[in-house]
């Protein structure tokens, strides 16, 4: 499954729906997660991806704290599978 996402970003599409925060100045490209989608009692502020593979996510909370989870531990999930690997493939 990972594979066609691959396929998707690299073909250049990127019209899904961004369900978090628009990237503000400074932040270099993150993928923030909207704290409506979820969240962990553990984290203050801001939520972000930092690594993704075939299986898992790597999140971490703006007060340190830092989490590996499958891909659809939030709602939408998968669009910050996309985003990330967008980003990471763009940059």
């Amino acid at each position: 499954m990972l594979d066609g996402f691959r396929r998707f970003v690299l073909a250049g599409s990127t019209s899904f729906a961004a369900p978090y925060p628009e990237e503000e100045p400074g932040l270099g490209g993150s993928v923030l997660i909207d704290l409506e989608d979820g969240c962990f009692q553990e984290c203050s502020g801001t939520l972000e991806v930092t690594d993704v593979d075939g299986l898992t996510m790597s999140v971490a909370c703006e007060n340190g704290h830092s989490f590996e989870m499958e891909h659809d531990a939030f709602d939408a999930g998968f669009e910050y599978v996309l985003e990330f690997l967008s980003r990471r493939d763009s940059g």
